[in-house]
């Protein structure tokens, strides 16, 4: 699963910008659509953990964005 995750820019914002747990839920979630509990399954972490991944991760690229402008 790494070797995908891995190559994908977001918004500018290059695969060793973003650290890579929350790279990794928020790509399974915003790309390629998994719910969060399989999100949490194939990761082998909470579903809760998945919410906060998420939210970091959309933090992250936001933060990213504003600094571009």
């Amino acid at each position: 699963m790494r070797s995908w995750l891995g190559a994908v820019s977001l918004h500018g914002v290059t695969r060793d910008d973003m650290p890579q747990p929350y790279r990794n839920t928020f790509i399974l979630r915003k790309l390629y659509d998994c719910d969060q509990d399989d999100i949490a399954t194939r990761l082998g972490i909470s579903r809760r953990s998945v919410e906060r991944h998420i939210a970091t991760g959309l933090a992250y690229l936001l933060k990213a964005g504003s600094d571009d402008s």
